[in-house]
């Protein structure tokens, strides 16, 4: 059983995975929400990181690199 904060975690991955109409989950979407929550941004700003640069990084990635599922029929994305 997961606790019920990595539950919430992941939950907000796959629902930022699916709202972007991507096929599988990656990392990176782990990332990104992750940086949407106050425990992970306090991580990553208490090792220096910069939470916007990290974000717009990871907009910009799934932009680039993530294709988009077509259609309008709901998709789930799977973890990968």
């Amino acid at each position: 059983m997961l606790n019920k904060e990595l539950e919430i975690s992941l939950e907000a991955t796959i629902q930022e995975a699916k709202g972007r109409r991507h096929e599988y989950i990656t990392i990176e979407h782990i990332l990104y929400a992750l940086l949407h929550d106050i425990k992970g941004i306090d991580i990553v700003a208490n090792c220096g990181g910069d939470v916007s640069k990290l974000i717009m990084a990871l907009n910009d990635f799934f932009i680039k690199n993530i294709p988009t599922i077509p259609g309008t029929k709901e998709q789930f994305p799977q973890p990968t």
